[in-house]
């Protein structure tokens, strides 16, 4: 049964190649599903809201990265830290 299953996916993967990949099609072997507006490559490795060019994006399923800090499902949404103006007393 396994030789049969490689055999067909082999054929399915080159009939994609051969008429080209769609956008959702490339996008589900390069990108984290876990983040669906932006495209972030999946763990490993690990990356850091300043080392993508995102900021502000829907993160949905496990995060990985840890992107979404606060769990609030937004990734990134205070990078680089925001001056609040806060003193701080020694």
């Amino acid at each position: 049964m396994r030789p049969l299953f490689w055999s067909l996916a082999a054929v399915i993967l080159l009939a994609m190649f051969a008429r080209g990949w769609t956008e959702d099609e490339e996008r589900s072997l390069t990108c984290d599903p876990s983040y669906p507006t932006v495209c972030i490559p999946e763990y490993p490795p690990d990356l850091d809201c300043g080392e993508i060019p995102y900021r502000d994006f829907p993160v949905s399923g496990p995060d990985l990265h840890g992107f979404d800090a606060d769990q609030d499902g937004i990734g990134c949404e205070f990078w680089p830290p925001r001056d609040t103006g806060a003193i701080l007393s020694p």
